[in-house]
């Protein structure tokens, strides 16, 4: 694994990432199979069997705090930016976020998965799965509108 410059373009803006070097990753494939690793169990051997429905079922089960947790580490290990800007710290993230609340989870999912890819090159499935999810997050109507 070595240290790649990796863009994505999320509802028209371009984010920047760069893959981490292996000691800086293997903290957050530990987490994330710790995190997701019953997920992947109640999905069964075929992942893409019974769609986003199992997916988002077996969702339930996973910590918020732990994802959110994941998220943010992925986030600042992989030094996001957005047009040169540093989106790393809490800061920084909510100025950014704050106005483009629609980015937030896929540039998230994106990030992790960028740092745990190689990692975990079986579950493609899987990261098309979650960003399909993120995608319908992102736009879904905020209460009250």
């Amino acid at each position: 694994m070595s240290l790649e410059k990796r863009e994505k373009n999320i509802n028209g803006r371009v984010y920047t990432l760069l893959t981490p070097p292996v000691r800086q990753a293997m903290p957050i494939c530990t987490n994330l199979a710790t995190l997701l690793g019953p997920v992947i169990g109640s999905l069964g051997s075929d992942v893409k069997a019974g769609g986003m429905l199992k997916f988002a079922s077996a969702l339930q089960g996973v910590d918020p705090a732990s994802l959110d947790s994941l998220f943010m580490r992925a986030i600042e290990v992989a030094k996001l930016t957005h047009e040169g800007i540093p989106i790393t710290d809490e800061v920084s993230f909510e100025r950014h976020f704050g106005q483009h609340p629609g980015d937030v989870y896929q540039v998230c999912a994106w990030a992790l998965w960028e740092c745990a890819k190689d990692f975990f090159p079986q579950l493609d499935a899987l990261r098309q799965m979650t960003q399909q999810a993120m995608a319908g997050v992102s736009q879904s109507p905020s209460a009250g509108q």
